[in-house]
């Protein structure tokens, strides 16, 4: 689950917080996942989705862009919780409530999974020299 808090950017009030399920979010004006009502707003403005165990988010040629941590981005770009999200007047805050996620990406990195696999393979190779050992 990822949880999404809505703040009005000039006093920073939150107008709304809601969980949604990980699979693909839809910002935009109206009738999507996460609805901000402003003319400003595209119609379909941005999309937030987990790729690669990351979450990111991507401006869908929205005329007045999607803002993260500040800076304008032209591309699907990672999130973290505690990022904060700008689309027009708008804040968004993540937070995220998914046991594969935290603020430094997945716990299921490739790292970890190849360890596991060469812990694994060694594993077997023991087993084939005692199986041989004991049944020779």
């Amino acid at each position: 689950m990822i949880q999404i808090s809505v703040f009005r950017e000039k006093d920073r009030k939150e107008i709304f917080s809601q969980s949604y399920s990980l699979d693909e979010l839809r910002i935009g004006r109206t009738g999507l996942d996460v609805n901000l009502s402003s003319p400003q707003v595209s119609r379909v403005h941005a999309m937030i989705r987990l790729r690669n165990g990351y979450l990111e988010i991507d401006d869908c040629a929205s005329k007045s862009g999607t803002f993260v941590n500040g800076m304008p981005i032209t591309q699907p770009t990672q999130i973290r919780e505690n990022d904060e999200i700008r689309i027009s007047e708008f804040l968004l805050k993540v937070r995220m409530d998914h046991p594969f996620l935290s603020n430094k990406g997945p716990l299921t990195d490739r790292r970890v999974l190849l360890i596991l696999l060469l812990t694994l393979l060694i594993c077997l190779g023991y087993l084939a020299v005692l199986y041989f050992s004991l049944y020779k």
